[in-house]
């Protein structure tokens, strides 16, 4: 042990058993005296966790004032988690949110929504059957308590989770249950969530036109009706989808308008999200150094802020890009960092479209057995999650590795049907791009032969 180390190490002792000669009431006054100095030096939510800790050691000791200290306590439980949920600093989100629900002085509507908001930190650091069960106690309890807002918001949620697992039909119902019950309630913010929501799962299974009418619809509730936030959500979702249906230069300014509003709010985990979507953009548009740049700094501010599912997401986004400029060696080494991540999180639908991509690696390498392998994998996922598209680019891909191997004329229906399937999604580039593929490996097969 240096120095430098013993005396920290000695100063904490010295600190702790000063602390516990001070009488317990004296200590209680000196946290209620740091609350006060504190909380006035340091405006924000950024410290709101260690002020609460201080109001809940002055309420041990001083019970005149326990009922008053206790409710500073929980209105600063509460501000720490919600800043923490922003910061992606989940442990403390966790911990916040888990006082609120075991505060004597919380109300049931704080519990509740406590409940909801550790689900989504849950949800969003990959514990998919821990964020269920949490929303399914949440709905439950404002079922009871007659919260219908909060009952939806918990329905919805459960929605999203049937949807990314593939149970279209029963998520499809639930969302219609939800734009039906809250425009009953008249809770417009919650028809907005539900639309957006709905027209995502119709994105991810190529029902592009019934997408696109709703995300135009949630956009439009979000601009009479809700925040800054959700219109910048919402148009994120559209400019993905713009982007699908070959209307990049849109995609961009959706994209753009989309990143303002969350860099203006100061929400890093929407700004994340939609940088990386605008990465996929200037990559279409031929801006190949700028997606780069925006990749890179997805993986960075993912990695900082500790989001492994969002780090993993990124890392698969970028193998993808570095794969298509043709720099075979990086993308490899960012697919084998991305799919233990993505499967350590549960995230099959990114899983899916990495295991695509390296497939086509695979395959751009010359090594059609690991390609077939890795191809069969995807397509096991993109059948279990219900994802045409990637269905039909892994089928296109199997065609063209039968074509490869000296079959063209028996590759050729089912590369027809590849095809047929991605153009009636409106994906016309990615069409164009397995029937080249197709043709360049029949073509060997014929020098081959």
């Amino acid at each position: 042990m240096d120095g430098e180390s013993e005396y920290l190490f000695r100063h904490a002792l010295v600190r702790d058993a000063a602390y516990q000669l001070l009488p317990p009431r004296s200590r209680a006054v000196l946290h209620r005296a740091a609350l006060e100095v504190l909380q006035s030096l340091l405006p924000g939510d950024a410290h709101a966790l260690s002020l609460a800790d201080h109001a809940a050691r002055a309420a041990l000791h001083l019970p005149e004032q326990a009922a008053e200290l206790g409710r500073r306590e929980l209105e600063l439980l509460v501000r720490a988690a919600a800043y923490a949920e922003r910061e992606f600093r989940n442990a403390e989100a966790l911990a916040a949110s888990q006082r609120i629900r075991n505060h004597a002085q919380a109300t049931e509507a704080e519990r509740i929504a406590a409940l909801m908001q550790a689900g989504f930190v849950l949800r969003g650091m990959g514990h998919r059957t821990e964020c269920t069960a949490l929303w399914v106690e949440a709905r439950a309890r404002a079922q009871a308590a007659k919260d219908m807002g909060t009952a939806l918001r918990a329905m919805g949620a459960l929605a999203d989770m049937d949807a990314e697992d593939g149970r279209i039909e029963q998520a499809e119902h639930a969302y219609r249950e939800v734009i039906r019950a809250a425009e009953a309630a008249g809770k417009h913010a919650l028809v907005g969530t539900a639309w957006g929501s709905l027209g995502s799962m119709y994105r991810n299974i190529g029902r592009m036109d019934e997408a696109e009418k709703a995300y135009n619809k949630a956009i439009e509730i979000a601009r009479r009706h809700d925040t800054e936030r959700a219109v910048g959500i919402r148009l994120g979702n559209l400019g993905l989808l713009l982007l699908d249906t070959g209307r990049p230069e849109q995609a961009e300014a959706a994209m753009r308008e989309a990143l303002r509003i969350a860099r203006d709010a100061g929400n890093r985990r929407s700004e994340h999200l939609v940088l990386g979507n605008l990465a996929i953009v200037l990559d279409r548009l031929g801006r190949h150094d700028e997606a780069e740049t925006a990749l890179r700094a997805c993986i960075t501010m993912a990695e900082q802020i500790e989001s492994w599912p969002l780090a993993a997401a990124a890392r698969g986004n970028l193998a993808k890009h570095l794969l298509r400029r043709k720099r075979y060696t990086e993308a490899e080494q960012e697919f084998d960092l991305a799919l233990p991540l993505l499967r350590r999180s549960g995230n099959r639908r990114h899983e899916g479209f990495a295991l695509a991509g390296l497939a086509d690696l695979h395959f751009r390498l010359g090594r059609l057995d690991e390609s077939e392998r890795v191809a069969r994998q995807g397509l096991e996922i993109a059948h279990e999650i219900r994802n045409p598209h990637s269905a039909a680019a892994l089928r296109g891909l199997l065609a063209v590795l039968r074509a490869a191997r000296g079959d063209p004329d028996g590759a050729r229906p089912d590369l027809e049907t590849a095809v047929q399937d991605l153009l009636d999604q409106r994906d016309e580039p990615a069409a164009l791009a397995i029937r080249e593929d197709f043709n360049q490996a029949c073509a060997l097969a014929r020098r081959w032969a």
